[in-house]
């Protein structure tokens, strides 16, 4: 199954017998294998919810690529027990997983202070890397997250020091308060 499961990874399209046996391949003791195809679930939608529980059992192995690609699989499925499974992937010690996860909780869940302060801390991580994610995250973020993110980012105020995370955190509330601007008080009175 190893060569095949990389064609799995390139598919543009699965074929319906074909999601079976990709089902089943989630067992395969190859974490390659199945790296692959939790990867070709993540570009499935729907993602067929008999994939859904086996991707989550992914998120426990020790390799980094598999846990990745079944996040993002989870990511783009629907129902509870994936909302479920990404939770504990806030506490991961991969910030790009922490961050996958934050992007569906705050999706179902915009008040959630935890997963604000996770998205909070990428904003201003020292690396590069992790600062533009964050940031890729927030331009899509609901309208109904950013006062939680903003309150997030407004308690590291005080813990910052260093004049870069200082700058990243500036940085980050302004493109908060850019991308979701205020109501003024004008339009928001003549809406009521």
């Amino acid at each position: 199954m190893g060569r095949r499961s990389a064609g799995w990874r390139r598919a543009t399209d699965i074929p319906e017998p074909a999601i079976l046996a990709l089902i089943e391949a989630l067992h395969d003791p190859d974490l390659q294998v199945r790296a692959n195809v939790a990867h070709a679930f993540g570009r499935m939608n729907p993602v067929p919810a008999e994939a859904v529980p086996l991707l989550a059992e992914c998120l426990s192995s020790t390799d980094g690529g598999l846990r990745l690609n079944a996040a993002l699989a989870l990511l783009a499925s629907a129902g509870r027990s994936a909302f479920d499974a990404l939770r504990p992937l806030l506490d991961d010690p991969n910030p790009r997983l922490r961050l996958i996860a934050a992007r569906r909780l705050l999706t179902e869940e915009p008040l959630d202070t935890h997963t604000a302060e996770i998205v909070a801390a990428a904003l201003i991580d020292p690396t590069p890397s992790i600062r533009k994610a964050a940031t890729e995250l927030i331009a899509n973020l609901s309208t109904a997250a950013v006062p939680t993110v903003l309150a997030a980012l407004g308690e590291r105020r005080e813990e910052v020091q260093e004049s870069g995370p200082r700058d990243a955190l500036t940085d980050a509330i302004v493109k908060l308060e850019q991308l979701f601007p205020a109501p003024d008080a004008e339009t928001t009175a003549a809406a009521v």
